[in-house]
């Protein structure tokens, strides 16, 4: 049977391609009634993939022979299945006896690995997903395997949504781990007790082992222990009858955690009499995939405690390991850097970064918050605010992601103000977001604190770290798994030597590790640092700076810590303490608000954008309608070179036939002549066109492009001056259908925004701000304007806004041009490399009017049954090889265009 299923690709591939069809070899005469069952029984499987029964079905005749599909038919079933990769898996399946519709999720499962997302498999399990669900006997599956996309994609909701429109028993039957993990998420309240009835009736073995890991581990993220025990349960039974080492080690990991927060948040520790409890940073947490594997977190942990060895007066008890490590540091301390402050002893409690709220620490527990907070448990969730128990000093704190900033989050920070940051861009976000904020740098430029200065000659060696080196030279890597696994004395060893080596090993360091680069050149080391991206906003303010510049950080770091220390070894209340630190920092919140704000104008555009909108005048076009409708005219725009005339064929098809009302149809274009404008204008002979030519207008080097965007995009932001006469118009895409009237949509109200634009659903865009510092890490050849590009859009825009998909807008070209939009706005492009859609989003930001999202349906992530506008935004285009949702109505309406022609 392999065998015949693959004849039946081969033969599919070769008519795809135009190829010839090879002889007809396959076995016409099946030679026992089973081999004629199991016949059957595969093209009934095809039948699933392409939905197409009244096709397949005449394969065999009434005999139960196989006869030759047709070339059509052949072309279908290909696009829908014989593509994908995994359809070998699917068909070893069949042939095992398991149900087609179990076939077809496994496959999906093979084309979405849990370990590395492989995009062209993501893209044909997100093509066949979309044509088992268009057929009627594919529906569940289908829905089942888009649902598990949506998971992928990060979508989580949208996965609920479809996973529970279908029978619930019928999931559960089908996909149980995809069901229970993305409604631990969604619907916890519902799917607990789902989870806990199917333990009491004994399934456990009908999901895999590594699913039941998946669901432990969401489920102990979402705070139902007992949940992830007997899940967990499931688990080590199977890891133990096939001595799964990986699964067990996984296994062991998270069941330490197990009792950790509940130990935690019912804290009866009290510190010994007479100390005061400070928490020292370790970088474990449940997730062992985020547990630190980089020896350079364990360096600034050692720089923290140099803080506390430089004081002559202080003591410290606890846990061994920690008093053991700051009394090694200790003997080893930079002499010129030892003050005679307050006396105090501490008691050090170890405590992971990034799961504090599972460490049993006292009431009153004090920490420097440093570091990199933004590493989510499981997907699922940050481990912020903190232990309840700490009160955090946060100097050379670093987020880059947005979504770690909850309402919540930013009320905890808020509640220990100011935030000293690591980099200029964590603290352009917090004072957007009403948080107090100061540039301190990094904790790393004070780590000679641990150590005399050298004084001897370094060897003539030079030591690359994280980078490639030439032949022979000497290299290491920062990052190895066994970081993750190690005590804090056994890693703070390896560190201590590392650090040695910086110190005294070597005459140059070349590295593209921050926390090589900043505790090398603190240790006297000559370094090169080499970033993989030098525009990466964590380097902000850090990459590139003299040794001034350095001293500054340096210097302003360790007399602030050394007031506040003194602070908190008097022994002074948590009020006290905050209020000195405000005072302290006051004047570099100040110096941080001003920088913010600081840049002057943007420079003008380098063409002269009046003169541009004359030319383009000048050769425009204007054909009126010659055949009559009545109504108020609807103003459309739209922007297309040479390669999208077609594409416009079919856009206007859909929405001449949906719109009642006259259409005035203003195209912007590239690389169109004559013919082709009399072509559009004959198809359409009730709609009226402005042509526009742009083929002049010249934008620069737009480094922000991508693929799936061409240049004629950009010309719509010219639209402000070029249609003064025009007050309000409808952007609409070239890669989107209408289904309702597009006069609704050009009347909805924009209640004084300059923009109506729908929310777009995908989680890339979730935050503005994100969406902003994702802009700036293209820069990587402009280190200045990426710096710059931050600071403009942060200090435009108060924290946060959801961005926009820009396919489908209203524009109210009156308000822009009373914001000047084209010479404010224009040379955000030449500056910084940004695309139409970018630029749009700089400027109105949360200023706008939300679209209703049936105005703006994308069918890569959304379902599009009730959509009034189907827009295929991305990669997957109606017009390409392979299916998407819609491909049929596009495909209908072309159809129906060449027909007129």
């Amino acid at each position: 049977m392999r065998e015949l299923a693959g004849k039946i690709k081969r033969r599919a591939a070769l008519a795809v391609y135009g190829l010839p069809k090879p002889p007809a070899d396959l076995p016409m005469n099946p030679n026992s009634d089973k081999q004629r069952d199991q016949l059957r029984h595969m093209l009934r499987a095809w039948d699933r993939i392409r939905g197409i029964r009244d096709t397949i079905e005449p394969a065999v005749d009434a005999r139960g022979e196989l006869t030759l599909m047709s070339k059509k038919d052949t072309v279908a079933v290909m696009r829908q299945a014989f593509l994908w990769s995994a359809s070998d898996n699917y068909f070893r399946d069949i042939m095992d006896g398991v149900s087609p519709d179990q076939a077809f999720i496994n496959m999906i499962h093979t084309l979405l690995p849990d370990k590395g997302r492989r995009p062209t498999d993501v893209r044909r399990a997100r093509a066949i997903s979309a044509a088992y669900r268009d057929s009627e006997t594919g529906k569940v599956p289908g829905t089942i395997a888009r649902a598990m996309i949506a998971a992928d994609d990060g979508l989580p909701d949208y996965a609920w949504d479809l996973l529970s429109s279908l029978d619930r028993e019928r999931v559960i039957e089908l996909a149980p781990a995809e069901y229970f993990e993305v409604g631990l998420t969604v619907a916890p309240d519902q799917v607990v007790p789902e989870l806990r009835k199917y333990f009491d009736e004994g399934k456990g073995s009908e999901i895999s082992a590594w699913h039941w890991l998946r669901i432990a581990k969401i489920a102990f993220a979402t705070v139902h222990e007992d949940i992830s025990r007997q899940a967990l349960d499931c688990a080590e039974v199977v890891a133990r009858e096939h001595s799964d080492e990986e699964l067990t080690a996984e296994i062991e990991w998270l069941s330490r955690w197990y009792g950790a927060r509940d130990a935690a948040m019912n804290s009866t520790t009290e510190p010994p009499a007479g100390t005061i409890p400070f928490a020292v940073l370790d970088y474990k947490q449940p997730d062992k995939a985020f547990s630190s594997k980089n020896l350079g977190d364990m360096v600034q942990t050692m720089a923290s405690l140099g803080h506390f060895v430089r004081q002559d007066n202080f003591s410290f008890t606890g846990d061994e390991e920690l008093v053991a490590l700051v009394d090694r540091l200790r003997s080893q301390r930079n002499s010129s850097r030892v003050v005679s402050g307050e006396s105090a002893t501490f008691s050090l409690y170890r405590m992971d970064r990034d799961a504090s709220n599972y460490f049993d620490v006292p009431p009153g527990t004090w920490s420097i918050g440093f570091g990199w907070y933004m590493h989510q448990m499981f997907g699922v969730k940050y481990d912020v605010p903190f232990n309840p128990n700490l009160r955090p000093i946060f100097v050379s704190f670093h987020v880059n992601a947005p979504s770690m900033l909850t309402e919540e989050t930013l009320a905890y920070l808020k509640q220990y103000e100011p935030i000293g940051c690591r980099d200029w861009n964590t603290s352009h976000l917090l004072n957007a977001a009403g948080v107090d904020a100061f540039f301190s740098g990094c904790l790393t430029t004070t780590i000679d604190n641990n150590f005399e200065p050298f004084t001897g000659t370094r060897p003539d060696r030079t030591l690359y770290i994280d980078v490639d080196p030439p032949h022979d030279e000497e290299f290491r890597t920062q990052v190895f798994p066994e970081v993750c696994e190690r005590s804090v004395t056994e890693n703070a060893d390896d560190a201590l030597r590392w650090l040695e080596d910086y110190r005294s090993g070597y005459s140059h360091i070349v590295t593209s590790r921050l926390h090589c680069n900043l505790p090398a050149r603190s240790l006297g080391a000559q370094v090169d640092f080499q970033p993989k991206n030098p525009a990466d906003v964590r380097f902000d303010g850090l990459a590139g700076i003299n040794e001034t510049q350095f001293n500054a950080i340096r210097d302003g770091i360790l007399s602030k810590l050394e007031v506040i220390l003194g602070h908190i070894a008097r022994g002074e209340s948590e009020a006290d303490v905050y209020a000195a630190w405000r005072e302290l920092c006051a004047g570099d919140v100040a110096f941080a608000k001003q920088t913010l704000a600081s840049d002057p104008p943007i420079p003008a555009t380098s063409f002269d954008i009046a003169e541009a909108c004359r030319q383009i005048h000048k050769e425009s076009v204007t054909n009126e309608r010659t055949v009559v409708v009545p109504g108020e005219e609807v103003a459309i725009e739209f922007s297309l070179d040479a390669n999208f005339k077609q594409q416009l064929e079919v856009t206007l098809e859909s929405i001449v036939r949906t719109t009642t009302r006259p259409i005035r149809a203003y195209v912007l274009t590239r690389g169109l002549d004559d013919a082709d404008r009399t072509r559009v204008v004959g198809l359409f002979p009730q709609v009226s066109f402005v042509w526009l030519p742009t083929d002049h207008v010249d934008y620069g080097t737009i480094v922000g492009m991508i693929e799936h965007i061409t240049v004629a995009t950009m010309d719509r932001l010219l639209l402000p001056e070029l249609l003064p006469e025009v007050n309000r118009i409808v952007h609409f895409d070239l890669d989107a259908i209408a289904r309702g009237d597009v006069g609704e949509l050009f009347d909805v109200d924009l209640g004084g925004a300059p923009i109506a634009a729908r929310t777009s659903p995908q989680p890339t865009f979730e935050s503005g701000f994100a969406y902003m510092i994702r802009m700036s890490k293209r820069l990587r050849k402009d280190e200045p304007a990426a710096r710059e590009l931050i600071r403009r859009s942060h200090s435009r825009h108060s924290y946060d806004f959801r961005g926009f998909n820009a396919g489908i807008m209203i524009l109210d070209l009156a308000q822009m041009r009373s914001d000047d939009f084209c010479r404010e706005f224009l040379p955000w492009v030449e500056r910084f490399g940004l695309n139409d859609q970018e630029v749009l989003n700089v400027y109105a930001g949360a200023n706008r009017a939300e679209l209703d999202a049936d105005w703006n349906r994308l069918p890569r992530v959304e379902d599009i049954d009730n959509a009034k506008v189907v827009h295929w935004a991305g990669f997957h285009k109606p017009w390409k090889l392979g299916f998407v949702a819609g491909k049929h109505e596009w495909e209908s309406l072309a159809e129906d265009v060449a027909n007129r022609v």
